[in-house]
């Protein structure tokens, strides 16, 4: 039998690949992480002769999930819709999740001599992101044909300085364990320009709440898990009626407001969750089926500070799960969240923390910024959970000395 080292090699650097490509867009993310989950699975398969050790529990919630997906077919606005988009969801993220079982038989010894690539092309992500802002990107404006002194929004690269705030935990923690001082600071000066260039509100915030939430847990590591999670369900539970009332009391003063508010469209985004919320209470048991926001056509705005009454998706994890699914699809999304519960509190406490920043961290885009059913950000979800694993793995005992003292 061939010995183990070439194949976790190989499967670290096609792992390393993603981030690669996401350098440039991290839109190949939804195809590469299912991709490298996929093959690397039937390669061990092939060579053990055996299926290794699956996380079935983990496996039957997101199935049960993309069977909800698939179910709302029968009740969607636009069946078509909803079938496609459930097909190009739930089967990526399902060849996906093999990443996570196999970064646990990963030998950590081979995940620390490549370790620090993923630090460093992180960092490089972040110097040409905040590059490209700073000198008005001429990398973007060259690929897509941009003729010189027509305007582009730095919002454009949002996503990619997304992926660089996800990451940068992971990369700190790897130039922890491998002692990388000097990789560190520069991720952190990285950072910093970033926090002053990019026009992303939701990255700076999602910064923000990733320390908030380690502090947090330091502060109240027995309660502060539980208290988290229970304070979010209660948020998904509420939202429909939360978002009106944030509307009335908030709206207009936000909109006057010149700071941090303005600049994230404070008040346009409380109009697009008031009407999405009344549109909820006309079927709130079962929705409107998958991803059939965008053909929605009578939602009831006054276009006070959002000048459509069209949405492609509600910018809101628990509205999109009250307008999809309805009850029956919150009820389903607040039990994941306790079985991820469970999981945070059956952790080490070396992986406890970091994985409950980037949750948090995440927690902030689905709240805010994209669809739930964003194919790259929920690769990079579980692309993020395997380094988690791989960078926390206990590090190899040193073999024993045959020399006496």
């Amino acid at each position: 039998m061939a010995g183990p080292l070439p194949l976790w090699k190989c499967f670290l650097f096609a792992l390393l690949l993603p981030l690669v490509a996401g350098l440039a867009s991290p839109l190949p993310f939804a195809f590469l992480v299912p991709l490298t989950g996929l093959s690397a699975l039937i390669a061990l398969r092939l060579r053990e002769g055996a299926w290794p050790a699956l996380d079935w529990p983990l496996y039957a919630w997101v199935g049960a999930i993309g069977a909800l997906c698939l179910l709302s077919t029968l009740w969607s606005v636009d069946p078509d819709a909803s079938l496609s988009r459930a097909l190009k969801i739930v089967v990526p993220l399902l060849c996906a999740l093999p990443l996570l079982d196999l970064a646990r038989r990963c030998p950590p010894e081979d995940f620390a001599k490549i370790a620090p690539a993923f630090a460093w092309v992180t960092l490089l992500m972040g110097c040409v992101a905040s590059g490209e802002l700073l000198l008005d990107l001429p990398l973007y404006r060259m690929l897509a044909d941009i003729p010189a002194g027509e305007h582009v929004y730095g919002s454009v690269l949002n996503k990619n300085v997304a992926v660089f705030a996800l990451m940068l935990p992971v990369a700190l923690l790897i130039c922890r364990r491998g002692r990388h001082l000097p990789l560190a600071v520069a991720l952190l000066a990285v950072t910093g320009v970033l926090l002053g260039v990019t026009e992303s509100q939701s990255v700076q915030l999602s910064l923000f709440v990733m320390a908030v939430a380690g502090a947090g847990l330091f502060v109240l590591p027995v309660s502060g898990l539980p208290l988290s999670f229970g304070c979010l369900i209660l948020i998904v539970l509420l939202m429909p009626w939360l978002s009106p009332i944030a509307f009335d009391a908030m709206a207009d003063r936000l909109s006057q407001s010149t700071g941090f508010a303005a600049y994230g469209s404070a008040s346009a985004r409380l109009e697009n969750w008031d009407f999405i919320s009344r549109k909820i209470m006309t079927n709130p048991l079962y929705g409107f089926g998958m991803d059939a926001t965008r053909a929605i056509t009578d939602f009831k705005t006054q276009k006070l500070y959002f000048p459509s009454d069209r949405i492609m998706h509600p910018h809101n994890l628990a509205l999109q799960l009250w307008i999809e699914f309805g009850l029956l699809g919150v009820m389903m999304g607040c039990g994941f969240l306790v079985f991820l519960l469970r999981r945070f509190l059956a952790m080490p406490l070396a992986r406890q923390g970091i994985s409950f920043m980037l949750f948090c961290g995440s927690m902030v885009y689905l709240m805010l910024s994209w669809s739930l059913w964003s194919g790259w950000l929920l690769a990079l979800l579980v692309y993020l959970s395997a380094l988690l694993i791989l960078a926390t793995a206990p590090s190899p005992a040193p073999a024993p000395s045959s020399d006496r003292p």
